[in-house]
């Protein structure tokens, strides 16, 4: 059986560089949940992209949400889950986690919130030219910022786990692996 620990941040804040900091060690799986619903999507004739899951019907997303966490459960060792803990849609945020979808998944050993500053986000999401995203006004990523941590807050409490912050400061990219490794390890380790 898996133990998860689901990783969340913004888009921009660097949750994926931080994650390609530990990918290599072998005590761990990351594994992106927009891969696994793509991979769900495309199973069921749904046209989607990484950046374009978040404009389909909810019903749809919690459909291949509620597949992919299916999916996620049955899997063995240490997972780093890479995904949102809200997706904001013009104006709204829907829960990325909604409690009846992860308490399907198992064993969590914990989340980590993956956070910097409004202005460091706005930078990184100039330069990153991977992705689609909207170009947002920095009261906006700040009230993003807000809700997720309060999500987790909130679920961190329900599942009796801890909730770790790590902060990816620019120009200090290997100081934040290092704070995630450390929170990731303990998580494992069970202390609870």
């Amino acid at each position: 059986m898996a133990k998860i620990v689901i990783v969340t941040g913004i888009p921009g804040v660097g949750k994926t560089t931080i994650l390609d900091g530990v990918a290599t060690d072998k005590k761990y799986k990351v594994v992106t949940l927009s891969s696994v619903m793509l991979e769900v999507a495309s199973k069921k004739g749904i046209k989607a992209e990484r950046d374009t899951l978040r404009y389909l019907p909810n019903s749809s997303i919690t459909e291949l949400r509620n597949s992919a966490f299916e999916h996620l459960s049955k899997m063995e060792g240490n997972i780093l889950l890479d995904t949102h803990a809200s997706v904001e849609q013009n104006g709204r945020y829907v829960p990325g986690l909604p409690y009846d979808a992860i308490r399907r998944l198992g064993a969590i050993a914990g989340f980590v919130y993956i956070d910097g500053s409004t202005d460091d986000i706005v930078k990184r999401r100039m330069i990153d030219k991977s992705r689609t995203r909207e170009k947002e006004e920095r009261h906006l990523i700040h009230m993003q910022r807000s809700v997720n941590v309060s999500m987790l807050s909130y679920l961190s409490t329900l599942f009796n786990v801890p909730l770790y912050v790590v902060v990816n400061k620019q120009e200090q990219l290997e100081k934040a692996i290092e704070t995630f490794r450390r929170s990731i390890e303990d998580a494992f380790s069970d202390k609870l």
